[in-house]
């Protein structure tokens, strides 16, 4: 297929996005072309196996494999969300496991139906449904591409059944669906978490071991988007710090960040034993059969 990343937005017919159905759609399209987005060498190594608010999960071959690819965490998110023309992916989290079995069970990257939520495929649809569903993807020339988008539409029109007769409702800001308790869905609540989120990341910048209690006093955050912004910090400073940047004051946030500690409780060695444990990950991970068991950087406040 030519010019395989090429915007979802030029292969989504207008009915579906009138349908509110595109965030979903958007989702699936994510891990079906997971490969696209990883690049084929790495993809050999992971498979995304799902998009649940805004989270893409990853399952590795191997804790160095998930190590490795958290690095690459940024460019990916933004390459996923360039595919399918919206920011709707926020993060992507690893987890080891073996998945070669399981990708013997698939035939073009389709999942067999007992492996999907047995429910979706109980749901029957009606004559018009199915006349929808044809008349939507027919315009579609590869057939690869048409028979997936028929089956994500399939399972999508049964999710969206289900959930009305549970009393889900339209999102007050988009036509995508959310559970009767609340006013958003899930995509909506996180555009309107991350002005706060950002926020929060300028108030860390300059205060890293600002605690939740003192952050919700200035801003009412809760505390769910502070530690967005905590894990977020995180990551971007342990990024630096795995590529190479010593500087003392990148490494005493990273310390004050992960544990709470104050600037006067940092020390020289603290300092040193963080630069060391970089540079053994660092030359670990470049030699994946190694067997290190990196993860990605996560915080341990709880404050």
């Amino acid at each position: 297929m030519k010019n395989m990343m090429k915007g979802l937005k030029d292969l989504i017919p207008a009915t579906i996005r009138h349908m509110g159905m595109t965030k979903d759609f958007n989702g699936h399209v994510v891990v079906m072309r997971w490969p696209e987005i990883v690049g084929c060498e790495n993809a050999v190594h992971c498979r995304a196996l799902s998009v649940q608010r805004g989270v893409v999960l990853v399952e590795v071959d191997s804790p160095v494999w998930g190590h490795h690819l958290s690095m690459m965490k940024r460019e990916m998110i933004a390459k996923a969300n360039e595919l399918i023309g919206e920011k709707l992916i926020e993060d992507i989290r690893f987890k080891a496991g073996y998945f070669k079995d399981s990708q013997n069970k698939q035939q073009d990257g389709e999942l067999s139906p007992v492996q999907e939520i047995p429910a979706l495929w109980q749901v029957r649809l009606s004559t018009g449904e199915r006349a929808w569903l044809e008349e939507t993807v027919k315009s579609t020339a590869d057939p690869a591409l048409r028979r997936k988008m028929t089956r994500i539409l399939r399972k999508e029109l049964a999710l969206r059944k289900l959930r009305k007769e549970k009393s889900w409702h339209k999102c007050s800001a988009c036509d995508a669906l959310c559970p009767p308790q609340d006013a958003l869905c899930t995509t909506c609540n996180l555009h309107k978490r991350e002005g706060m989120v950002v926020r929060l990341l300028e108030m860390l910048r300059e205060i890293p071991w600002l605690r939740y209690a003192e952050a919700a006093e200035q801003l009412a955050c809760s505390r769910q988007e502070y530690q967005a912004a905590c894990e977020i910090t995180l990551s971007r400073l342990a990024s630096a710090l795995y590529h190479g940047d010593t500087d003392r004051m990148t490494v005493s946030s990273y310390l004050m960040i992960k544990t709470g500690a104050k600037p006067e409780n940092i020390t020289e060695g603290a300092i040193q034993k963080v630069l060391d444990g970089f540079r053994r990950k660092k030359k670990d991970v470049s030699t994946p059969g190694s067997g290190y068991g990196g993860s990605p950087a996560r915080s341990n406040r709880h404050k």
